[in-house]
């Protein structure tokens, strides 16, 4: 409700208390002038508040909120993340039970992924975190990765057989286990990089 609107009725109101039980208007001398100072008033107010809600309906159609109703936190959209120089994709994962007789004493998830540079130099080394996040970008799981295979400028590189010891102890163990990759979305935090020049970056 605009306070318009509740100036409105608020006027009302004291202009019903000036009826008596029958709904005449009480005729007394001081009183009936008044009521008809309310009346002008309320007329007034009723004109503004049909230009107040011409202003909404206008807002509205050109897709502007209604100021009255949006909160400050809402309004403001965070920017987009920029694209990341190394773009991971997770192309396969596995689960491998332990089997005591062939020693193996430990169950473990493996995976291979594919790393594609968009940087402007030829990498020798990169260190950083490999999350493993949901449809929406929030990461469940996360591990530490180093890709010492050189990758040049706009190339990609797959690296197969990354794996952990699982734990069924861990609610990320059993998420990275139990979830399918087409429910899954992939980012590489970068911490440092050595260039194929040489020269060392850190993040």
């Amino acid at each position: 409700m605009t306070k318009l609107a509740s100036i409105l009725i608020a006027i009302l109101i004291l202009f019903s208390l000036g009826a008596n039980a029958s709904g005449e208007i009480l005729q007394t001398s001081g009183e009936q002038k008044s009521l008809e100072a309310l009346a002008r008033e309320v007329s007034q107010l009723q004109t503004l508040l049909v230009e107040h809600e011409k202003r909404i309906l206008q807002l509205e159609r050109h897709g502007l909120p209604k100021t009255e109703n949006v909160d400050k936190a809402e309004s403001v959209k965070p920017e987009a993340d920029p694209a990341p120089d190394l773009v991971v994709k997770v192309t396969k994962k596995s689960f491998d039970s332990k089997d005591i007789h062939a020693g193996d004493f430990s169950d473990n998830i493996w995976w291979d992924a594919s790393y594609k540079s968009n940087l402007k130099k030829g990498t020798r080394s990169v260190k950083g975190v490999l999350q493993f996040c949901d449809l929406f970008g929030d990461p469940n799981f996360q591990i530490r990765v180093t890709i010492d295979d050189p990758i040049p400028p706009g190339s990609t590189v797959e690296i197969s057989g990354v794996g952990l010891e699982y734990n069924q102890f861990l609610d990320e163990h059993h998420w990275l286990r139990t979830t399918q990759l087409k429910d899954m979305t992939f980012k590489l935090v970068i911490e440092a990089i050595l260039y194929a020049d040489g020269t060392l970056e850190k993040f």
